[in-house]
């Protein structure tokens, strides 16, 4: 079963992107995955599709936290999560810049501000430590499809 919703998705990708190219064939894709996986589930029962459902995802705000630094074992802490927090930064940081770079070729801009995206990234990740929020960073997934569609910023016009 999880072939057939594969196959189901990838399939309405690839014809409506061929078929109605100015629409937004990832969202299509996925959402036909999605219903085909719902529709298999409901004629067919979980035990027999073994389909694995990533739940219920609801949009509840974010509960407020402040991050925990110990005063009495600062020093172990610091050296566990520093070079992690290190390593997280740099890689999103480098995978962001790999993305601007790569759409920009496509796209044919020739000014791209790695100095700005440092500095979004960089605030996204430290008021995002008070919201319980994950690294965050660029997404080549996101952003290809946006360049596909043709999608424009109010700035970009």
């Amino acid at each position: 079963m999880p072939f057939a919703v594969g196959t189901v998705t990838l399939s309405t990708g690839l014809l409506v992107r061929r078929w109605r190219p100015r629409w937004p064939h990832y969202i299509l894709a996925v959402a036909a995955g999605m219903i085909s996986a719902q529709v298999l589930d409901l004629a067919f029962g979980s035990a027999t599709t073994q389909l694995d459902m990533a739940g219920r995802m609801t949009l509840d705000s974010l509960p407020l936290s402040f991050p925990d630094f110990p005063p009495d074992g600062f020093t172990e802490f610091s050296t566990a999560a520093y070079p992690a927090a290190l390593s997280m930064a740099v890689l999103g940081l480098m995978q962001s810049a790999v993305i601007a770079r790569s759409l920009a070729v496509k796209s044919r801009q020739s000014d791209v501000k790695f100095n700005q995206e440092a500095l979004g990234q960089g605030l996204s990740n430290l008021l995002g430590s008070f919201f319980s929020c994950f690294t965050s960073c660029g997404s080549f997934n996101r952003s290809a499809a946006n360049l596909a569609a043709d999608a424009r910023t109010p700035r970009r016009g």
